[in-house]
């Protein structure tokens, strides 16, 4: 070694010659760019989660009033039956939304379920259900306040009383007793 104490470097220092012309400080730019790069990725990786959760959201709010619209379907039409009506369809007047179809845009399956989506051929959307949940919550109030003053039963309780005066000491309103029974 050199120096006193024979420690120092015995060999000369290594020279690695730029092959660029990109001049100095050029690391610390790129290094930069790499970190807002970063951050631009995780503020759409964010976005992207969010639009999973609020889509998961929205799909388990259908099928949930797909599942009461079908139970109180049945309930309609097993109390008409056993009480010896002509079944009619109390929230018949609600539509749902009409299926698009376009081969270059969309396409339409159906789930296991039965519900409808669309599923755009873009791969960063996510399907839609194409049932419109207001016009399902409406059909929902119908066929409650049907059951409730044909049938004297409460959709939410599972409940069928003797008379009107019952039904209103016990369950009060529909909304009330969706409160109470619901856990939303």
């Amino acid at each position: 070694g050199l120096g006193k104490t024979e420690t120092g470097r015995s060999e000369p220092i290594s020279i690695t010659p730029g092959g660029g012309r990109t001049g100095l400080g050029i690391a610390e730019e790129r290094q930069r760019k790499a970190r807002a790069f970063s951050d631009l990725g995780k503020t759409q990786q964010k976005h992207l989660h969010n639009t999973f959760l609020e889509h998961q959201k929205k799909t388990f709010e259908l099928s949930k009033l797909v599942r009461d619209v079908n139970r109180a379907e049945k309930a309609c039409a097993q109390l008409d039956e056993a009480a010896g009506f002509d079944h009619i369809d109390p929230g018949a007047t609600a539509e749902l939304s009409d299926v698009h179809n376009s081969a270059a845009e969309e396409i339409t399956f159906r789930d296991a379920e039965g519900n409808v989506y669309v599923k755009s051929n873009s791969a960063t959307e996510l399907p839609e259900p194409v049932q419109d949940p207001t016009a399902l919550s409406e059909k929902i109030r119908r066929m409650v306040r049907y059951l409730r003053s044909r049938h004297t039963y409460c959709f939410y309780c599972s409940a069928r009383f003797e008379s009107d005066e019952a039904l209103v000491a016990y369950c009060r309103t529909d909304e009330e007793c969706e409160d109470i029974f619901l856990l939303d």
